[in-house]
């Protein structure tokens, strides 16, 4: 989703104002940019090691699987940042579809 808190070029967004990342290095990029958001949650002066973990959610039920594609709704939740002194919780949620092209990711 396009958020006020993190930034992204602004090609990622289509013409309904939601975010589309396309290809793995945007995916890489996509995971840092998410563990630096999540390191600015945390209360440095208490925890000054600290670091947020996020884990994605995928059941099996929801992903939906064709000779050259792939498609599955998932969810990223936070499992440690009122630990670390925030004040509460991430979660989010989106959908992901691959292509294949020769048993590669396209």
């Amino acid at each position: 989703p396009v958020t006020p808190y993190r930034s992204f070029p602004c090609s990622e967004v289509d013409s309904q104002n939601q975010r589309c990342i396309t290809g793995i290095d945007a995916m890489i990029r996509e995971g840092q940019s998410l563990k630096a958001m999540g390191d600015t949650l945390v209360n440095r002066t208490l925890f000054p090691h600290a670091s947020v973990s996020f884990r994605y959610h995928i059941a099996m039920s929801d992903i939906v699987m064709g000779p050259d594609q792939l498609m599955t709704k998932w969810r990223l939740t936070s499992s440690n940042v009122v630990a670390c002194g925030g004040t509460k919780e991430v979660e989010k949620q989106g959908m992901l579809m691959m292509t294949f092209k020769d048993g590669k990711i396209t």
